[in-house]
């Protein structure tokens, strides 16, 4: 069923002092596997809206439901329905790795399927299912997470929520600080994830490339609304759109554009890596030639003659008798 939020509205402080409404009246539903990028500039209300998931955060009005639960109804069953809700709904904050505390990495993953009161012996299957997932080798097991890279301990504390075993995986800007080679290979850790388990991926992000290979659906919120819900495909490639909310289209869709513009025949909407590349090979007999490069062509040797000169003079040949010179001589 996934999750169903209603006129949900957020408000930080109190009236008269630090007041700020983040969120103002969003209805959004997520359906079970699927990918979806929620987008928009700093201070949209991303972060905020996706605490609401699993009850981290209280609406100050409006509904929250997590596969048919109502989080925040009122009953003595209350605590119940939001310990389900965190354990349906896994929240990966922005440098999770900073969350990480225990001893060895098997620890660490191992703390929530503990918590949750499972045997060792399903708290053992969780955890090389969850290192699986992830690509982390079992021999890391043993050692601290402390001593692995910043890549690999951003996917120790992703193996951890996934130990919950949970049916949505949300990520806060998970690629933040890392390198172009560490980013890329989260994202693929993120499309095999969702090909390999099926689990749904929400995806919190201002990076429009970022999106455009992972998402197949995205939010844009601004000033707390949603401004735009929709394919990946329709919302990125939508300039004007994207500029009221300060971004810039992903630059596949840059590249496609300056090509249409140009009179080449191409689908400026692709932008998955993958269809851009398709999209290019098909339009390869409309493209102009290259014009020739500066020093193309082929060599001249040293006396032989030019398109419009006379000869370059030979090399002078050195047999051995040449006098060195002197510092300073001319």
């Amino acid at each position: 069923m996934g999750i169903q939020v209603e006129g949900l509205h957020h408000v930080y402080g109190a009236p008269g002092w630090a007041h700020r409404e983040a969120l103002r009246g969003v209805d959004l539903a997520i359906a079970d596997g699927e990918r979806v990028a929620i987008m928009g500039p700093t201070g949209s209300g991303k972060s905020t809206l996706v605490q609401h998931f699993n009850g981290l955060l209280r609406p100050t009005r409006g509904r929250v439901e997590v596969d048919g639960i109502d989080l925040w109804a009122p009953g003595p069953d209350r605590d119940d329905r939001l310990a389900e809700a965190r354990r349906r709904v896994g929240l990966v904050f922005q440098f999770p790795e900073q969350q990480l505390f225990a001893e060895t990495v098997w620890d660490d993953i191992a703390f929530a399927p503990r918590n949750l009161g499972c045997d060792e012996a399903e708290v053992a299957a969780r955890v090389e299912r969850a290192m699986a997932l992830v690509g982390l080798d079992p021999d890391l097991g043993r050692r601290s997470p402390f001593s692995l890279s910043g890549g690999q301990m951003r996917r120790v504390a992703i193996a951890g929520v996934l130990a919950m075993m949970p049916r949505v995986l949300v990520l806060d800007e998970p690629t933040a600080g890392l390198d172009p080679r560490g980013r890329q290979a989260l994202v693929e850790l993120l499309r095999r994830l969702h090909r390999e388990s099926g689990i749904a991926v929400v995806l919190v992000s201002h990076d429009v490339d970022e999106v455009a290979a992972v998402a197949e659906r995205v939010v844009l919120l601004r000033d707390g609304r949603i401004e735009a819900d929709g394919p990946v495909e329709a919302v990125l490639a939508d300039a004007d759109l994207l500029a009221r909310c300060r971004l810039t289209p992903p630059a596949t869709v840059r590249l496609l554009d300056e090509l249409a513009r140009r009179g080449v025949p191409v689908n400026r909407a692709r932008v998955d890596l993958d269809a851009a590349e398709a999209e290019l090979v098909a339009a390869a007999p409309f493209l102009p030639a290259a014009p020739p490069v500066a020093g193309d062509g082929p060599r001249r040797r040293r006396g032989d003659r030019g398109p419009s000169g006379p000869a370059s003079p030979p090399a002078p040949r050195d047999d051995g008798n040449r006098v060195p010179r002197r510092e300073g001589s001319p």
